[in-house]
């Protein structure tokens, strides 16, 4: 600001302050670098405090979550910069929608198209639907069946009677760890990816996707050899089981 207005009473170009605010070097990546920068800060004095006592209870720990309070959450003092900036720069509207709010990324402006229309109708609908599917039918193998609607009990019912599943008609223990990351970690990120999707932003989740994905593959792995080695009533049950879990 200060530089702004000595450009501005001298008479100079105002350079990248041409729109009343900047949105060069670092600010073309968030929005909000130097709250970003403070709250890193106090979290990383947080890990190394842990690293040298042992203890991730650690006291210091309660800065670094007070200062992410103040800073991020709506409403918090990030959205009244937002606000006040909004109504002072009339191109600030744009500014925010181009660039991160806080954590620094590429602005959507340079990012690519990473898939085609017909590909994000797929994959919009692949994570829209299994939104349902987690909630109410996978997630009967870690929570109490009792909790579930009726008709999502008897629909699970017919499933296993009649494609055999033994994996949810009497969950291992270990499936039933598998199923508990999946509600923790896949299902948030279903509502994630179809945002990204329907936005046309996926490349701004493109960590978020590859986190996902290995998730996704690592968990399959011994889901797969399990209903590899099952036994069925014949061989047809096998392979159908095999290409309902595969998606």
């Amino acid at each position: 600001q200060t530089e702004k207005y000595r450009r501005r009473g001298a008479g100079e170009p105002a350079g990248p302050y041409a729109r009343g605010f900047i949105e060069t070097g670092v600010w073309a990546y968030s929005r909000h670098p130097n709250y970003f920068a403070e709250v890193f800060l106090w979290w990383s004095f947080y890990l190394f405090t842990v690293a040298a006592t042992g203890e991730p209870c650690h006291w210091s720990g309660s800065g670094a979550l007070l200062l992410t309070l103040l800073f991020v959450p709506p409403g918090a003092s990030v959205d009244v910069t937002e606000h006040l900036s909004s109504r002072k720069y009339p191109a600030y509207r744009e500014y925010v929608r181009d660039v991160a709010r806080f954590v620094p990324w590429v602005p959507r402006r340079a990012r690519p198209e990473v898939v085609g229309p017909v590909a994000r109708f797929a994959l919009l609908a692949y994570f829209l639907s299994h939104i349902p599917i987690t909630l109410f039918i996978d997630a009967q193998a870690a929570v109490d069946r009792r909790r579930f609607p009726g008709v999502a009990t008897k629909l699970l019912d017919w499933h296993v009677a009649t494609n055999h599943d033994f994996l949810m008609g009497a969950p291992p223990a270990w499936f039933r760890h598998v199923v508990g990351g999946e509600l923790a970690l896949q299902l948030p990120f279903f509502f994630v990816a179809a945002k990204a999707l329907a936005r046309r932003d996926e490349s701004a989740f493109r960590v978020a996707f590859l986190v996902y994905g290995a998730h996704v593959a690592t968990t399959m792995i011994p889901i797969l050899g399990a209903l590899a080695g099952g036994d069925y009533p014949t061989e047809a049950h096998r392979y159908r089981l095999l290409l309902i879990y595969a998606p």
